[in-house]
């Protein structure tokens, strides 16, 4: 009973601390994303039945009311190369899985955030 009180203080603490973090926060995330959508767009660059693809990753961020980032190709057009990520019945992958780069920069993402809470808290 006594941890779990004290967990439940610790996460009203930082919820209150994080109230006050709204333009500090999506600034993070607008930079985190913006950090990503590059290294997906160069890890894209060079496909050559693909030239498109590197701009059509677009990226976008903000709070709602979590903090967020979405990066990735649009549906549609070179946006549609999925299979350039993950291959099909007759063709492998021919870049790397995004999902790790997402991890990289959302830890790198966590990171800050946590900092910037504990400050405040």
């Amino acid at each position: 009973m006594g941890a779990s009180a004290s967990i439940r203080a610790e996460v009203a603490r930082l919820r209150a601390a994080a109230v006050l973090l709204p333009a500090e926060v999506r600034a993070v995330m607008a930079a985190d994303g913006a950090a990503l959508k590059k290294q997906l767009q160069s890890e894209a660059q060079g496909v050559a039945h693909a030239p498109n693809l590197p701009s059509a990753i677009t990226s976008t961020s903000g709070l709602r009311p979590d903090p967020f980032y979405e990066v990735g190709p649009i549906e549609g057009g070179a946006g549609s190369l999925a299979l350039l990520y993950y291959g099909n019945s007759k063709t492998g992958a021919v870049l790397k899985d995004p999902r790790f780069a997402l991890i990289r920069q959302a830890e790198e993402t966590t990171r800050k955030i946590t900092a910037m809470v504990e400050r405040r808290a």
